[in-house]
């Protein structure tokens, strides 16, 4: 990480020298041209640091994600679609890993975390909810009921949408806070065993998610 920052910091100085120079070589110009050149050196300048900070980004340099009990949903994974996929491999959720991989990034919510919970509310994907309705996360409609969408994506990108603007935002009407026991004030009646339940598929995926990386590192070593 310190050696981007440096090289990044190398980048834009080695760029300003060089516009300096550039103008104090040529001093028979006159004050018009000067004063036209120092302001082109100046919006070089701007755009190579533009292109520094958007070749060394807040991504490139962040550590990888290490799971916490009970930490910040609103802290994503950056799994591949590929990944994620291996924990829903051979369940009625098959299928949806690169769909999970899409809402973490859009609506910035832990992957594990929507993965975990429909795994908890829908038995996997096997349950007579989520095959009759596609209805993966207990999703109630208001009536007594329960709502039934079109496809499981559609269930998804609702549930996804749910948590983003209603629980996980400050503004958000059943807003407690970021944690799964927060959510879970609102979403389950603060069902300890609900959040607890949670937590505890959120660290068994992430496991498995380290040990097929720690597989792959060897195998490729």
């Amino acid at each position: 990480m310190k050696k981007a920052v440096m090289k990044a910091c190398q980048v834009v100085c080695t760029g300003f020298l060089v516009l300096a120079i550039g103008v104090t070589a040529l001093p028979h110009a006159s004050a018009a041209e000067s004063t036209e050149m120092q302001e082109s050196a100046e919006a070089l300048a701007e755009s190579i640091t533009q292109a520094v900070i958007e070749t060394f980004t807040d991504e490139a340099l962040s550590a990888p994600y290490e799971y916490a009990p009970y930490g910040d949903l609103t802290v994503i994974t950056g799994y591949t679609a590929e990944e994620l996929e291996t924990l829903l491999e051979d369940s009625g959720l098959e299928g949806l890993g690169a769909y999970y991989a899409d809402k973490e990034q859009t609506h910035g919510i832990n992957a594990l975390f929507l993965i975990s919970v429909a795994q908890l509310e829908s038995g996997f994907g096997n349950s007579s909810l989520a095959r009759n309705c596609n209805n993966l996360g207990g999703i109630k409609n208001g009536n007594d009921g329960y709502m039934e969408f079109p496809t499981k994506q559609d269930c998804v990108e609702y549930q996804a949408t749910l948590l983003r603007d209603d629980y996980l935002n400050e503004n958000g009407k059943y807003y407690r806070g970021k944690t799964s026991k927060d959510v879970s004030q609102n979403y389950c009646g603060g069902s300890e065993s609900w959040y607890t339940q949670v937590e505890s598929l959120m660290k068994r995926n992430f496991g498995k998610i380290q040990e097929m990386r720690e597989q792959n590192g060897a195998e490729a070593a």
